[in-house]
């Protein structure tokens, strides 16, 4: 995270709030925004069924400078848009495509050259090209923006984004 801008940094995927609190006790001076549901995936995803992530609707605790966005993407971003916020770092855990997609259609004039963006589920799995990775691709030729890869591990990936292709 060391290499974000100035912004916000953005969570989607919450789950137990493990990686979002990380984060924001080492970066005490920035405001997190935590995006999730905490009623599992919206549908079925490599093999895990919806309940599989479920948390009966229960935010976990986490640190004073996040605020956590409890609803479905695709309810919770146009809102979340409004605040016009710039957006330096962002933690895609969401897995499908719809979530991913959702984030990228409704932050789209927020997400901007410079942003650091950091994917749980990009690649080097079975049917990996369908969701987190597609919703990526379809972002970055409708914006065309440029991609610097800064790192990737398993099935995780990271990125900056540049001003051109």
């Amino acid at each position: 995270m060391s290499k974000a801008g100035a912004g916000v940094v953005l969570e989607f995927g919450v789950y137990s709030g493990y990686t979002i609190s990380t984060m924001a006790e080492r970066f005490p001076e920035r405001k997190f925004y935590g995006f999730d549901s905490f009623i599992g995936l919206p549908e079925r995803w490599n093999g895990y069924l919806p309940v599989d992530f479920d948390r009966g609707g229960k935010a976990p605790d986490v640190p004073e400078n996040v605020e956590l966005i409890v609803g479905l993407f695709d309810e919770t971003i146009p809102a979340f848009a409004q605040r016009e916020l710039a957006i330096a770092f962002i933690h895609v855990d969401c897995d499908i495509y719809s979530s991913t997609r959702s984030i990228f259609t409704g932050l789209k004039s927020q997400i901007r050259p410079g942003c650091v963006i950091v994917f749980d589920e990009y690649f080097n799995y079975v049917g990996f090209e369908k969701h987190e990775r597609l919703a990526f691709d379809e972002f970055i030729r409708e914006t065309n923006y440029g991609v610097n890869w800064i790192s990737y591990s398993g099935q995780q990936a990271a990125c900056v984004l540049t001003t051109g292709p």
